[in-house]
């Protein structure tokens, strides 16, 4: 989402209710469970792929990046779900996997493409039901292992998609499904970086930023669900907004 070049909100134009520290967050009220364990066979899936060869890895180092850090940050988030699912109990070992996926995926050649590939591995045998071989930290702060850069990436990928490609109501009606799914996920990871173990994050005027981008996403995917597109694209355009805006105050380190 670029930056727009006029002068930052001042604090009397930035919104005034915050949202709740992320770990008193009513996760299930963002997204169901299953929507979750979804999104972790999709990411599966895309790693998979992007990790066959080092030629893949090479090509596609920084998606494997991106998806590893929002990998950390559901596995977080299925941690502190009152929803189960068999792998819960493996969540926080996956959690910090998935950060070492993301710390190892860089530069290129078989050096770094086997570091990269190593964790990925486990991760792939706790999810197919083997135990963990040490047991992990629960509930860790997500800024431990979600790099608010790369969630940042996903949200952005996922706002220009949903722009250039639900682009009437016809579309509209043929994603439904689709616009339902990555706008919860759009919530869930926005959320996640409302947690104070990020730089910035305490600031009210963060929070509140995070509440008004949360009740947009809502309002998108309402109207999506009712069939209207204009107030879809509309609420669309409003995270856009308040994502800027936020971003002229708050521009994080990691980046």
């Amino acid at each position: 989402m670029p930056v727009p070049s006029e002068a930052p909100p001042t604090p009397s134009e930035t919104p005034s209710t915050p949202s709740p520290a992320a770990g008193k967050v009513d996760w299930q009220g963002l997204a169901p469970i299953d929507l979750l364990v979804d999104e972790v066979k999709q990411i599966r899936v895309r790693l998979e792929k992007n990790l066959q060869k080092v030629g893949d890895f090479n090509k596609n180092v920084g998606a494997i990046s991106t998806d590893a850090a929002v990998l950390a940050a559901i596995a977080g988030v299925v941690e502190r779900h009152p929803e189960k699912v068999n792998w819960k109990a493996k969540a926080s070992n996956i959690r910090d996997l998935a950060g070492e996926v993301y710390m190892k995926a860089e530069g290129s050649g078989s050096k770094p493409f086997n570091a990269t590939k190593t964790p990925f591995e486990d991760i792939k045998r706790l999810l197919d039901g083997e135990s963990a071989a040490k047991e992990a930290a629960t509930a860790a702060p997500f800024a431990e292992s979600a790099d608010r850069g790369a969630l940042m990436k996903r949200l952005e990928s996922t706002y220009n998609s949903l722009k250039s490609n639900v682009n009437s109501p016809g579309r509209l009606k043929e994603e439904a499904e689709n616009v339902h799914r990555e706008l919860s996920i759009m919530s869930v990871l926005i959320t996640v970086m409302a947690d104070e173990s990020y730089d910035q994050a305490s600031d009210p005027r963060y929070a509140a930023f995070v509440s008004k981008i949360v009740e947009q996403q809502k309002a998108s995917d309402e109207a999506a669900r009712g069939g209207n597109f204009d107030d879809f694209s509309a609420n669309l355009s409003k995270i856009n907004v308040t994502c800027n805006e936020c971003h002229m105050l708050f521009r994080s380190t990691s980046e």
